[in-house]
């Protein structure tokens, strides 16, 4: 028997997105006072406010609420992307950031099981979380990027004390039992393979592929 595919749907928590169908006509930045100017990597993306209880509530919340949606669709999941925005709010001097961010993560999740036991959560990057036992509860795993290859620029090799330095954050995910599902963005075929063999030899859920996502991961070659 083939295994059961599990369908997770992307959900952005530390940022609003221009072009997703939750943006209102009029938003920019400063109006509501919750979104920040753009992030100039991202055109269309605008790092918000995450503590506020206005913008949570576009999150989750209510029938048109984004995870709402989520959980009306039918995903198994959510993949929570941006968790590591609040790290821009402490380098602004907000010591409360990773607490309220951590709470935030926390009051979805529980929001999401108790309407759907066993909904996965899934909060992309930001590892060192994992430290937090109260997050570590929250949470289902973890999508790692760049552990090997493309933390620099796509292609290029990780910094070895970066690649240390998620290897153990995410060495606490796997300890607890979570899934590890890491994604490098190696180019070479050399490096494809390395990165596949040092993750599998980590225990990730593992993918290589171009950062663009638009086209299939790379195979791996066992």
């Amino acid at each position: 028997m083939a295994p059961t595919a599990l369908v997770v749907a992307y959900l952005s928590i530390g940022e609003a997105e221009d072009y997703r169908f939750d943006w209102r006509t009029g938003w920019r930045p400063g109006s509501p006072p919750w979104i920040e100017p753009g992030n100039s990597r991202w055109p269309g993306n605008y790092p918000v406010r995450f503590r506020g209880k206005e913008c949570q509530r576009i999150v989750f919340g209510g029938p048109d609420a984004y995870l709402d949606r989520i959980l009306a669709a039918g995903f198994d999941g959510a993949s929570l992307d941006l968790v590591d925005g609040y790290g821009a709010f402490e380098e602004r001097g907000r010591r409360t950031a990773e607490d309220e961010m951590v709470a935030f993560v926390r009051a979805l999740s529980a929001y999401a099981k108790a309407r759907r036991p066993g909904f996965l959560v899934l909060p992309q990057n930001a590892a060192g979380l994992g430290a937090r036992a109260d997050y570590l509860a929250a949470v289902d795993g973890i999508g790692a990027e760049d552990v090997d290859f493309g933390y620099d620029a796509p292609g290029t090799r990780t910094p070895p004390a970066v690649t240390r330095e998620l290897e153990t954050a995410l060495a606490i995910f796997l300890r607890a039992g979570k899934l590890v599902l890491s994604v490098d963005y190696a180019l070479a075929p050399a490096d494809v393979a390395e990165a596949y063999r040092r993750a599998r030899d980590r225990g990730y859920v593992r993918t290589v592929a171009p950062i663009e996502l638009d086209r299939e991961p790379f195979p791996e070659d066992r």
